[in-house]
C-alpha cells in the first residue's frame, strides 16, 4: 500500500470519527479450593459468570485443580486466563450421571465480581478468589426393619429423591440389596429429601418418608437411620370355571373403580396379591 494511500485512510478515519475497537484484554484469576480427608488429584473447577436478568449462571472455563504435594495435599491451586468484568463464582461442576461416583457433592465459591482485573466481594477487595471447600459426596446410611420382629427387611430396595442442579432427582443406594436390609444413599447437595423403601417380596407396604433435610457432605456411617415400613396384607383368589380351576386367569384387583394391581393365576388357578 503506497504512503499516499495510508494517509488518505488515516484523515478519512479522523474526518468520519471511527477509532478501531481496542482489543478485549482479560486478566488472569488464581484462587484455591481445599479438601477434608479426600485426594483433590484430577478435580475439576468451573467458572461460571452470572446473568442478573436471567438469574443463571452461564460456565464460562474449566481447570484442573493442581495439590502439591501429590496426592496428600488438602488445598490445591487453580487459575483461569483471560477472565472479563463481571459477576462470577466457581463451582465444582457435578452431573447427575457422575453422583454415584464422585467422590465430591455439590460446592461453590461465593460470588466475586471482577472489575478493571480487580476482584471484590461485597466491596471488600481480595488478591485472589476467595478459598472455598469441595464438599465430600454425601452418604446417608439407613437399614430397613420388619415392624413386628425388629428384624431386617432382607433385600430391601431403597431410594432417595430431592432437588439437584434445579431439577427434581431419584437416586439409587450406592450398595446393593442385602441380607441386612441396608443401603447407602448419596446425598449430592445440601437440601431436603425423601426415601423410598420396597420389599421384593411384597410382605411389606412401600414407603415414602417425610422429607428429611442434609447438611453438604453429611454423612452417618457408624448410626445408619432405621425405617420401620407397615407389614403389607396378602390375598388370594382361586379362579374356578364349573368345577376345573383355572390356570393363567388375569385377575385385576379394584378398588371402587380404580384398579389396584393385575395377578395371574398359577397351575393351580391361585393369584396371589401382595403388600396391599
Amino acid at each position: 500500500m503506497s504512503r499516499f494511500i495510508k494517509v488518505l485512510l488515516v484523515t478519512l478515519m479522523v474526518a468520519t470519527g471511527f477509532i478501531a475497537p481496542a482489543n478485549a484484554a482479560g486478566v488472569t484469576l488464581s484462587g484455591k479450593v481445599t479438601a477434608k480427608d479426600l485426594s483433590l488429584v484430577g478435580a475439576v473447577v468451573q467458572l461460571e459468570q452470572y446473568d442478573a436478568n436471567a438469574d443463571t449462571y452461564t460456565p464460562i472455563a474449566k481447570a484442573t485443580v493442581t495439590p502439591s504435594p501429590q496426592p496428600t495435599s488438602t488445598n490445591a491451586p487453580y487459575k483461569f486466563d483471560n477472565v472479563e468484568d463481571g459477576t462470577y463464582r466457581v463451582n465444582y461442576p457435578l452431573a447427575k450421571a457422575d453422583v454415584p461416583t464422585s467422590r465430591f457433592g455439590t460446592s461453590n465459591s461465593v460470588d466475586f465480581n471482577v472489575a478493571d482485573g480487580k476482584i471484590s466481594v461485597a466491596d471488600k477487595a481480595y488478591v485472589t478468589i476467595p478459598d472455598f471447600k469441595l464438599n465430600a459426596m454425601g452418604k446417608y446410611s439407613v437399614k430397613a426393619i420388619d415392624l413386628a420382629t425388629n428384624t431386617p427387611i432382607q433385600n430391601a430396595v431403597f431410594t432417595i429423591s430431592g432437588s439437584f442442579n434445579g431439577e427434581d432427582a431419584t437416586f439409587a443406594s450406592l450398595i446393593d440389596p442385602n441380607a441386612s436390609g441396608t443401603a447407602l444413599l448419596p446425598v449430592p447437595a445440601a437440601g431436603s429429601y425423601n426415601i423410598k423403601i420396597v420389599d421384593p417380596s411384597g410382605m411389606h407396604q412401600a414407603f415414602t418418608s417425610d422429607d428429611k433435610t442434609f447438611a453438604a457432605g453429611y454423612s452417618n456411617p457408624n448410626s445408619p437411620y432405621s425405617y420401620k415400613p407397615d407389614a403389607g396384607g396378602n390375598l388370594t383368589v382361586t379362579v374356578i370355571s364349573g368345577a376345573n380351576k383355572v390356570a393363567g386367569a388375569v385377575v385385576h384387583l379394584l378398588s371402587a373403580d380404580d384398579e389396584v394391581a393385575v395377578a395371574t393365576a398359577d397351575q393351580q388357578g391361585i393369584a396371589s396379591f401382595k403388600g396391599l
